[in-house]
């Protein structure tokens, strides 16, 4: 069975965006890696800890940026379970 994954480089900074164009709260989980808050709506913020998941609010776009230290195939999903198993969920590839 072959994965289809969004990749990120091994101990290399990396930007997720995270976008959500409903208008239901999407708190968003990586496994895996650990990430900072960089802007909401494409507004800095300065936020000074690590986190695996963020809190989306309607249609609000989120930037994270992290460094991924540990190599493998992880999942991010949606924490609502309906929601995750609806589609909302990809796998991260960390090489």
């Amino acid at each position: 069975m072959a994965h289809h994954a969004e990749r990120l480089p091994l101990a290399t900074w990396s930007k997720i965006r995270f976008t959500n164009e409903s208008y239901r709260l999407h708190p968003m989980h990586i496994h895996g890696l650990f990430f900072k808050v960089l802007a909401r709506n494409g507004v800095a913020v300065d936020e000074p800890y690590f986190r695996d998941t963020v809190l989306l609010h309607a249609q609000e776009t989120v930037d994270v940026g992290t460094v991924p230290l540990d190599p493998g195939l992880w999942m991010a999903h949606c924490h609502i379970l309906e929601h995750a198993e609806s589609g909302m969920m990809t796998l991260v590839e960390v090489r």
